[in-house]
């Protein structure tokens, strides 16, 4: 019998009391009484729950390159993400014990740079594991905290995905906090966030929204301004031993089959739509690269090959469901009704904003 898992998404901006709210959560369920530290499904109840709290700041935080010679932001959380997948697949299919299945997370990567991040980011996150263990108890649930700002959509919904895969709990607590709290508590860090990056994370966080993205349902908002206290980990402790108590199903072969049919139908339009809109896009992207002269063959090509790469992913994430248009873009794209041109130029302008997202990460 496979043991309770839930993975728990903490998500907000920097500084905002994420990792506070971890480590507090992870105290607090290690101090709570035997007979309540537990998860039960409907035949077991399972002794002991264990809270791994996964910081993607001491996974990735001295790592961040952004010169293009170097390796990506986005390479580094791809190997995070392996290692939390190896890690799910261990104990929800092979269900082996925790201390098990930290031993046998292995490296991936086609090329020798990205081997290498693997190996740094397999040998941390085993490291940060091992550290918080508490308990060879096989007799427990277990709860992944997930500690990273999450500012895209897209970025939760990768896990979401996990979530469903491996039919395990799924839940977000999404911290806010005033812009002059965080951005005080930032300025003092030993490594603070620069204050460009800072300035464009709180422009395009997207918080957890059920009506944009139907799949986002179970979440808790809490505010991180002030001290967290025993009301909002209460708050949080609910939310998790109730997602632990209803893992999400997989989609069922025959679900699959006929959402296939309907998305095939209605995203065919809009998916050709998205697809000039980018096309337009990514020509820009070129034309603005190239302004400044340079090594205009070489560097056309490199922009080219990066700007289509950007254009691809937006509409593999338009038809895989990560991105959830709202139904008046979705009509824009089909129809022209009275006033029309307003709802296209919203269209267009969604458009655009997921391609400038998706360059920036």
């Amino acid at each position: 019998m496979a043991s309770p898992i839930a993975l728990v998404l903490l998500s907000g901006i920097p500084a905002s009391g994420k990792t506070t709210l971890g480590h507090l959560f992870k105290d607090l369920v290690q101090q709570i009484p035997l007979k309540t530290n537990t998860a039960m499904t409907a035949d077991h109840v399972y002794k002991t729950t264990e809270v791994i709290h996964i910081s993607y700041d001491l996974l990735i935080g001295d790592n961040l390159q952004f010169d293009e010679e170097t390796p990506s932001w986005k390479q580094y959380r791809r190997h995070v993400h392996s290692c939390v997948e190896q890690m799910l697949c261990y104990l929800a299919v092979e269900k082996i014990p925790l201390e098990e299945a930290v031993k046998k997370i292995s490296l991936s990567g086609s090329t020798d740079v990205e081997e290498e991040i693997s190996r740094v980011i397999c040998s941390k996150f085993q490291n940060l594991l091992h550290q918080q263990m508490t308990t060879d108890n096989i007799d427990q649930s277990v709860v992944f905290i997930l500690d990273d700002n999450f500012f895209y959509r897209s970025m939760r919904y990768e896990y979401f995905q996990l979530a469903r895969k491996y039919s395990i709990g799924f839940c977000e607590v999404y911290i806010t906090c005033p812009v002059g709290v965080a951005s005080s508590r930032n300025s003092h860090r030993s490594k603070p966030v620069s204050g460009e990056t800072y300035a464009a994370m709180m422009t395009k966080i997207e918080p957890p929204c059920s009506i944009k993205a139907p799949w986002e349902t179970d979440y808790i908002v809490v505010d991180g301004g002030a001290d967290f206290d025993h009301l909002d980990l209460s708050e949080m402790w609910g939310l998790v031993t109730d997602s632990l108590q209803n893992p999400l199903e997989p989609l069922k072969e025959e679900d699959l089959e006929e959402k296939a049919k309907s998305r095939a139908i209605s995203l065919t339009n809009i998916l050709h739509q998205a697809d000039i809109i980018l096309r337009k896009c990514v020509s820009e992207s070129i034309k603005e690269g190239t302004s400044s002269g340079g090594e205009r063959t070489v560097h056309v090509k490199s922009l080219a090959e990066t700007a289509n790469k950007t254009r691809t992913a937006v509409l593999n994430q338009i038809r895989e469901g990560a991105i959830t248009l709202p139904q008046t873009y979705k009509d824009c794209s089909t129809t022209d009704p009275p006033g029309g041109s307003k709802i296209n130029e919203a269209f267009m302008a969604e458009i655009r904003r997921l391609y400038q997202e998706a360059v920036l990460t």
